[in-house]
């Protein structure tokens, strides 16, 4: 179980909870770390859609900030993720290009919406 999590030069780790409870300094980075049941999925009719407010996309397997999207942009999305019962939609270049990076579903809108 880790208890910590801090960065260090844009870097991400974590501290078990004994190091924490026994003030030891040993920490694990965050790309070492994979959560179990983060999958993509594909979405059934891959689509373009519309962000509605500007959002920053992040890692997440790592939760580190991958960039950001801007109210108006029109994005075509192939593949999302549920994390802690929110969704999260990958762009389809993200997608081809192998890049772990999601914006939440709650910024984005169908085109006709």
């Amino acid at each position: 179980m880790y208890s910590t999590k801090i960065q260090v030069d844009g870097t991400w780790y974590y501290r078990t909870e004994s190091n924490s409870k026994n003030e030891v300094d040993s920490v694990i980075p965050a790309t070492a770390i994979y959560e179990p049941g983060l999958v993509y999925n594909n979405f059934d009719v891959p689509r373009q859609m519309r962000v509605v407010s500007d959002a920053d996309t992040f890692n997440p397997f790592t939760d580190e900030k991958t960039g950001s999207v801007k109210a108006g942009d029109v994005l075509m999305f192939t593949t999302k993720m549920w994390i802690n019962g929110e969704c999260f939609y990958r762009t389809e270049k993200d997608t081809n290009d192998g890049v772990n990076s999601v914006v939440p579903a709650k910024n984005i809108a169908e085109l006709n919406e």
